[in-house]
């Protein structure tokens, strides 16, 4: 099905529900790789389809003049309702916006809603999409942030041409280095990723490192249960616009410290961070990072995005922030009552709701 756009003339939308990686690969062929985020790829959007084995994603496709310039890739949020959608893999998709090509020229945030509310008109059932992680690329958010649309948290980027370490935290590291190397003088770093040093990951070190943060969910009452197999997939790649990093800190042989990252673009997201907790005063969470941090540089990286979320130590080492939204979005207009009405509730009781659905939403196949 086809919709011409009444936002843009010339902007045509269509979607597709039935996909694979040949089909997404030639649907996306002519897009600017270095225009999308490490979310947009097609090998995320596949492995994420993949992973979850049940073909729920719809892929919707804008093309202007015949070149995509638009795509937005979503999947049903709950297992027994075929109404309300969110992006592709919502628990680890920090970005969730949809790729929006420089030549559509969006000049606010109402441009912005509109263009998605009409991509989703290729769908003919009513469907809600909800997007949490939303980064403020455009730069539409003000102080005053429009009815609809709802401040959520930030993200962090480090820039390596414009970042310069703190004389203090730097006197820090050294002590962090000095302590573990008297104690510990057996520990050693270890890295791997094809496409930097043609290392790839053990599928055991990637289950630990799993393992280890599901232990910290625990601790910390969160109800989210992760597993491997996404990422041990995405480390088979032979051949990918994007590639996994993973950084480990071993002593006596055993993992104290990893990290799960993906590599696209010359820049390292940093997404999967974790560290044994009978070694929390060693500071190695922010000790692995800095490591982390000199071994881009050293491979000629263009930097780390630190992904979402106001963690202190991202407050250390970033050189630019990004705020991240969250929106409601339809597909009919008779569906903006109950749109408006959802919006009004998820502001009316600061975002409880939400915070419930997630609390209470266990994704336990990715």
């Amino acid at each position: 099905m086809k919709i011409y756009s009444k936002f843009k003339k010339g902007l045509v939308f269509e979607v597709h529900n039935s996909i694979n990686k040949d089909s997404i690969k030639k649907l996306l062929e002519d897009v600017n790789a270095y225009e999308i985020n490490v979310f947009q790829t097609l090998d995320w959007i596949y492995s994420s389809d993949e992973i979850l084995k049940n073909n729920s994603i719809y892929l919707i496709i804008g093309r202007l003049n015949g070149k995509i310039s638009y795509f937005l890739p979503i999947k049903k949020f709950f297992k027994f309702t075929d109404i309300l959608y969110t992006y592709v893999n919502p628990l680890f998709s920090d970005y969730s916006l949809p790729y929006i090509s420089k030549n559509i020229k969006l000049k606010n945030l109402k441009e912005y809603r509109l263009i998605i509310q009409e991509s989703l008109k290729t769908i003919c059932s009513p469907k809600f999409l909800f997007l949490r992680n939303q980064k403020d690329i455009f730069n539409f958010l003000s102080n005053k942030i429009p009815f609809g649309t709802y401040y959520y948290t930030n993200s962090y980027f480090l820039n390596f041409d414009k970042f310069e370490l703190a004389s203090s935290l730097n006197k820090k590291l050294k002590y962090y280095k000095k302590r573990i190397s008297k104690e510990y003088p057996d520990y050693v770093i270890l890295d791997y990723c094809k496409k930097i040093n043609n290392k790839k990951p053990f599928d055991k070190d990637i289950e630990k490192i799993i393992e280890l943060k599901n232990k910290q969910f625990l601790r910390t009452k969160t109800t989210k249960i992760i597993k491997s197999e996404l990422w041990k997939n995405i480390s088979s790649f032979k051949s990918s616009e994007l590639s996994i990093y993973v950084s480990l800190i071993k002593i006596n042989s055993i993992i104290v410290s990893g990290v799960i990252c993906l590599l696209h673009n010359k820049i390292i997201f940093y997404l999967i961070p974790v560290y044994d907790n009978n070694f929390k005063k060693y500071s190695l969470g922010i000790f692995h990072l800095n490591h982390i941090i000199n071994f881009a540089k050293e491979n000629k990286l263009k930097g780390v995005d630190l992904t979402i979320g106001d963690e202190p130590y991202k407050l250390k080492f970033h050189t630019d922030k990004f705020k991240i939204f969250s929106s409601f979005y339809a597909n009919k207009n008779y569906l903006k009552p109950i749109l408006f009405f959802m919006i009004f509730s998820y502001k009316l009781l600061n975002k409880k709701i939400l915070k419930f659905i997630f609390s209470k939403l266990k994704i336990t196949n990715i």
